[in-house]
């Protein structure tokens, strides 16, 4: 038994200068003066998250630079809700929802490194939301469609072109979601 505690003890005392040396935790700082959160991050660093912002009392999203260095507001499609980035692939291209200018929430996709924020549109219906990118800019999601309280998983083309209704498997809705 003491063979294998010092053992234990031998590789724990090899693998935890290692470990401390691979990971550190750096504060991205609070954007606008109150609380923020982190939410993706890509091979270059940049991150993506939401803030409170205290003007329009609504939570809003934002994008670091290389490194988590410097935080940036990516902005609204035009509405007063809530705006949320759910992810960012490596050129940084981030997509999520946004309130449009009829408070209706609108899948969104942005140019590299978070520039512009484009409205995805919808699948015949009121709302839709974007939840992942890969690195050639193909968004995918969900969307309200014209049925009642229906909505179907899409994908898009490369750079948020086009929505396509990925129909279901033989129910009446789906999702798209993207785990990592």
């Amino acid at each position: 038994m003491n063979k294998k505690i010092i053992l234990a003890a031998a590789f724990i005392a090899s693998v935890l200068p290692n470990l401390a040396m691979a990971w550190s935790i750096k504060s991205l700082g609070i954007f606008d003066g109150a609380s923020s959160d982190a939410y993706g991050i890509n091979n270059s660093g940049q991150v993506i998250g939401y803030y409170y912002h205290v003007d329009s009392a609504s939570l809003r999203p934002f994008i670091t630079g290389p490194n988590g260095e410097g935080m940036s507001d990516l902005g609204t499609l035009g509405g007063r809700g809530l705006t949320f980035s759910y992810d960012i692939n490596d050129s940084g291209q981030v997509v999520g929802h946004s309130s449009s200018l009829d408070n209706r929430d609108h899948a969104f996709i942005t140019g590299p490194d978070g520039v512009g924020m484009a409205d995805l549109g919808t699948l015949g219906g009121l709302d839709s939301f974007a939840h992942g990118i890969n690195n050639s800019g193909q968004a995918i999601g969900d969307s309200w469609t014209t049925s009642p309280y229906t909505t179907h998983a899409f994908i898009t083309g490369p750079n948020g072109i086009g929505m396509t209704d990925l129909g279901t498997l033989g129910g009446t809705w789906s999702m798209c979601l993207e785990y990592q």
